[in-house]
């Protein structure tokens, strides 16, 4: 006679080979999730630069506009100083990342509504932070339930470093 069910053995490696493939995925999303906040924060560093350099070597100043459009952060780098809702520009960071940011005179905010935004701008002169939209930004971060990292924006000099 022949027995049809499985061994407890056999049931066991079973179990065992789906919780090692669970493991994998899980681990496989969150580095994901944690790579979307370094890809985010080194684009928005990288455009940082060009800003500053532009803004030293540019008859007109450049502003760089962040913003969030249906619940997606965008960016913008332009010459027009005053933000309005049709802009268009490149997604960065979809829902799942969390905008926040600090200013000189200690206020803190998110760009977690659509339509919210900032500007931020360099003086032709020196290429320190100008402040385009009445405020002068210190820091700008972009995180998620994973990771975290934070853009320093001097404003002085107009250096910004990734912490």
């Amino acid at each position: 006679m022949k027995n049809k069910g499985f061994t407890l053995v056999e049931l066991m490696v079973v179990i065992a080979i789906m919780a090692i493939v669970v493991g994998v995925a899980v681990n496989m999303i969150q580095m994901q999730d944690y790579s979307d906040v370094g890809r985010c924060t080194r684009q928005f560093n990288s455009v940082l630069d060009k800003l500053r350099t532009e803004a030293l070597s540019k008859k007109d100043r450049p502003y760089l506009h962040l913003f969030n459009k249906n619940g997606s952060i965008y960016i913008l780098a332009t010459e027009e100083k005053t933000f309005n809702s049709s802009m268009e520009g490149k997604r960065i960071a979809n829902s799942k990342i969390e905008v926040t940011y600090k200013t000189s005179t200690g206020v803190n905010g998110d760009l977690g509504t659509s339509g919210a935004h900032i500007t931020i701008a360099n003086k032709k002169s020196t290429g320190a932070f100008h402040n385009a939209d009445g405020n002068i930004y210190t820091e700008i971060s972009f995180e998620n339930n994973i990771a975290s990292r934070t853009i320093h924006l001097v404003e002085g000099t107009g250096r910004h470093y990734i912490k």
